[in-house]
C-alpha cells in the first residue's frame, strides 16, 4: 500500500521486474529497510539512483535460511576437505 501511494503521488516510480515485498522500520527508530526482489542489479540501481543525494543505500542479497543451510554445509565440507 505504501509503495502504491508513493507511486501515485510521484515520489516513487514503478519499475517492471522489481517487486517490493515490504517496508519495515527498525525498533530503535533509526532508519528502516525495504525488501525487494529482482533478478537484475540494473533495476536496483534504477530504483535507488534518483534518491542517492538524499539517502545512503545498502543493497545486500539475501537467501532464505532453509536454502542457505545446505549451501553453507557444502562450503564447509569443501573447506574441510582441503586441509
Amino acid at each position: 500500500v505504501l509503495l502504491e501511494a508513493l507511486i501515485s503521488c510521484g515520489v516513487a516510480m514503478s519499475i517492471a521486474g522489481l517487486d517490493f515485498k515490504g517496508f519495515y522500520d527498525y525498533a530503535d527508530g533509526n532508519n528502516g529497510i525495504a525488501i525487494a526482489e529482482s533478478n537484475s542489479a540494473e533495476l536496483l540501481l534504477e530504483a535507488t539512483a534518483a534518491w542517492t543525494v538524499f539517502f545512503n543505500f545498502t543493497i545486500r542479497p539475501i537467501v532464505p535460511s532453509d536454502k542457505s543451510l545446505a549451501i553453507c554445509e557444502k562450503a564447509i565440507a569443501w573447506r574441510d576437505s582441503i586441509r
